[in-house]
């Protein structure tokens, strides 16, 4: 921040500055001041994820920007976002428009890396005022909006058509449980730590990185896990009909006991309920920021 900050300040009225940097200032909830400045500036913003080591120092999943700024103004600025090669940048600008829009990676695996006009996103206001009914606080000026990455035309239609929608959760009656908490239900005795495929779903207890978006088969520990990069993923495609989760944590009590402790609704145990779960973990800088699945009847969780 201070040598974008410095850079501005050495700025002549018509001049510009680029700048490599992180794109922490983009995503930080508490930065919503230091955004203003940087809207206000901007001329273009390019995202980039390391995925083709550009840098070969850096973790592939970091994510850079190449980010050009000028003097203050009304905020307008170029965006392109989940780039992997800096010549996507030069084809898209000159594009004309047609052919199939790109993604991020093919169907059959491999990053897009194809230029397309429709990668080239305009942002103002109106944009950013969209996306902080989605994303942020309510009464969060659009100028304070933490940046999403869209992809394409499409994909900023379809955040505009999500922000504007009226009905919302908190206009409705639900229940919810935050499942066990894992050092209270630990030490009461409820769970304990033991690895191995439980004997039915009713004694299944979910971790984390056991779902993502739209499945809870998404990986299970390998015997004898030891930490949370410990897992295997689930071939989707080879899966069979009846499968049970191999798990880190087990009933350590009566069923009785321990069907008492979990949260009730309407009088029944939670569990006995289809549920929406998901993680309480949100990286507002990754294309899936929120991973979410439904979940039958039988499984508890963990309150992460």
């Amino acid at each position: 921040m201070l040598f974008m900050d410095t850079t501005w300040r050495h700025l002549s009225p018509v001049g510009t500055v680029g700048l490599l940097h992180q794109e922490s200032p983009f995503t930080d909830p508490k930065g919503g001041q230091f955004r203003r400045a940087i809207y206000r500036r901007s001329r273009r913003h390019f995202q980039f994820l390391n995925e083709l080591f550009l840098f070969e120092d850096v973790h592939h999943h970091r994510p850079f920007g190449v980010h050009i700024y000028g003097a203050e103004r009304n905020i307008s600025f170029l965006l392109m976002s989940n780039l992997k090669h800096p010549s996507t940048i030069d084809g898209s600008l000159e594009h004309d428009g047609s052919g199939e829009l790109p993604g991020i990676q093919f169907p059959q695996g491999g990053w897009d890396l194809r230029p397309h006009r429709a990668r080239v996103l305009h942002v103002d206001k109106r944009v950013l005022a969209s996306w902080v009914g989605l994303f942020d606080e309510p009464g969060t000026p659009p100028s304070e909006a933490r940046l999403m990455q869209p992809t394409t035309t499409a994909d900023l239609q379809a955040i505009d058509v999500i922000a504007n929608q009226r009905v919302r959760l908190a206009d409705h009656n639900y229940y919810l449980t935050q499942g066990w908490n894992e050092t209270n239900a630990k030490r009461d005795g409820y769970i304990r730590a033991d690895t191995r495929i439980p004997p039915s779903w009713s004694e299944v207890i979910l971790q984390g990185p056991h779902f993502t978006v739209a499945t809870p088969f998404a990986k299970q520990p390998n015997e004898e896990c030891r930490h949370n990069q410990d897992y295997s993923p689930w071939d989707l495609e080879t899966l069979p009909e009846h499968v049970i989760p191999r798990t880190n944590y087990q009933r350590a009590c009566d069923r009785d006991s321990y069907e008492s402790a979990i949260g009730h609704w309407k009088g029944r145990p939670s569990v006995a309920f289809w549920r929406h779960i998901h993680r309480e973990m949100a990286d507002p800088g990754m294309e899936r920021s929120a991973q979410g699945a439904l979940l039958p009847p039988g499984p508890t969780h963990v309150h992460t």
